[in-house]
């Protein structure tokens, strides 16, 4: 991989605390991330919000306002996640919130 992708990378996952959502009509919005690691973890994995919808039976509208922390992942949301996508991590870690 070039020096350049890789850097943008570690640039991504060390710096996430905004993420850019396309909107319906094409523009850009900006929303908080409130789990940094989850959100790290799942850039390293190639992990995106459809997959964790899709693992947790929630639209995802859901899973953004999860991911932003406007509403709260359920304790077996958490676990449904961590053991599919992550199942050698703390749950801790994952769902800490920043």
């Amino acid at each position: 991989m070039p020096f350049v992708a890789i850097k943008f990378l570690t640039n991504a996952i060390n710096s996430i605390i905004l993420k850019s959502e396309s909107a319906i009509d094409g523009t850009e919005k900006w929303v908080n991330v409130m789990y940094r690691n989850l959100r790290a973890d799942m850039i390293k994995l190639d992990i995106n919000n459809d997959d964790i919808s899709k693992v947790i039976h929630k639209d995802a509208r859901t899973v953004r306002n999860r991911m932003s922390g406007a509403t709260d992942f359920t304790f077996s949301e958490t676990i449904l996640i961590r053991d599919k996508f992550f199942p050698k991590m703390k749950l801790e870690y994952l769902f800490k919130k920043d």
